[in-house]
Order: C-alpha cells, then structure tokens, then sequence
C-alpha cells in the first residue's frame, strides 16, 4: 500500500480517498480521512485493511523512533525509511556527541 496525494493506494490495485493522504483512527475504531470526514472503509477486503492498519503501525513506529516529521519523501518504501531511520539515528548521536563536548568547553 502506499499513499500519492489523496489516493491510499492497495496493493489489490483499489484506491480510496484520503484529503492530503491523512488518516486516523478515533477510539470507538472509526477511520477518518483528512480531518473531519469519515474514510468509509466498509468496503474494504480483509487485506485491505490489514494493509492500511500495517501502513499505520509503521507510520506510528516512525514517529515514536523519528527525529520529526519527514519532508520531501522521494520514496515512500518500506527499505527507504529503514535507511533513513539509519541516518537520522546517526545524525542524532553525532549532534548530541557534539552537544556534550561544547558544554564540556563551557564548564572549563
């Protein structure tokens, strides 16, 4: 499954609309698409909705462990935001690296 603009592509070749390919999940399990209207997942086969909740899981997973929202996505697969969780990863023990020696400097 991936998302282009405001169609959430399935792997089945169906396609739903969600405004700017926002979706969420309010408590009593409805799904909602941009901010304010009802995604209609009614129709939705068994996997397609087991790939819509993976695509969610996996987006939640890359807020929680992510340095902030990503911008410019070139490439929306799974093995590009592994590597890119990589970087960032790594980007943030340098910057904090960095961060301790400065207040090392500033405390001498």
């Amino acid at each position: 499954m991936r998302i282009e603009g405001d169609n959430v592509l399935f792997d089945s070749g169906r396609y739903i609309r969600a405004n700017n390919g926002i979706i969420g999940i309010a408590p009593n399990l409805e799904v909602f698409e941009g901010y304010d209207g009802e995604l209609g997942i009614s129709h939705l086969t068994d996997e397609e909705k087991v790939e819509l909740a993976n695509y969610m899981i996996s987006q939640w997973s890359l807020f929680r462990d992510g340095p902030g929202p990503i911008l410019n996505i070139k490439d929306l697969s799974t093995e590009y935001y592994k590597e890119k969780m990589k970087i960032w990863a790594l980007e943030e023990s340098l910057f904090y690296t960095k961060l301790k020696e400065e207040r090392k400097k500033d405390d001498i």
